[in-house]
């Protein structure tokens, strides 16, 4: 029988999974309990960093490394990549007081947006073309029709 281990350690935190095939992941924390890094059995990593506030500041590994800002409303999420060898490319997520993703802004300029309605169903989603697509739901959120950009509508 082919079996999975789970390790822990003495404050409860998974530190190591051992797969049927005997491969083992290890997993390290910092004095928070806040997962700092993951390493698989052919050594490869990714390493998280931690700003002030508790929120994820960086994702590392051997060949990028992902950098996030945060403002203090939580309404603006700045993400940062940088890949080995290549420019960073930069994206803006901004959120309205319900914490809902309402526009995701590229490095070259263009962004997505989405409108939601009262119950949290987005309403209109408006591509990086400017296309539109508008959607609307059912009292239990269930898509109840879809309108494409060109007006064409699938229900």
């Amino acid at each position: 029988a082919r079996t999975v281990q789970y390790t822990h350690d003495t404050a409860g935190n998974l530190t190591s999974v051992t797969d049927a095939l005997g491969q083992t992941t290890t997993y390290s924390y910092d004095g928070e309990h806040r997962l700092t890094e993951l390493r698989d059995a052919k050594g490869n990593s990714v390493r998280i960093a931690y700003n002030a506030d508790g929120r994820v500041a960086s994702l590392t590994n051997a060949l990028s490394a992902r950098t996030f800002a945060y403002d203090d409303e939580m309404q603006k999420t700045t993400v940062i990549d940088m890949v080995s060898g290549s420019e960073s490319q930069r994206t803006v997520y901004y959120y309205d007081d319900r914490g809902r993703l309402t526009e995701l802004e590229r490095d070259d300029g263009l962004s997505r947006t989405i409108v939601w309605d009262d119950d949290d169903d987005p309403e209109s989603v408006t591509d990086e073309a400017g296309r539109t697509t508008h959607y609307t739901f059912d009292g239990k959120s269930n898509v109840t029709s879809i309108t494409d950009p060109l007006n064409r509508k699938v229900t």
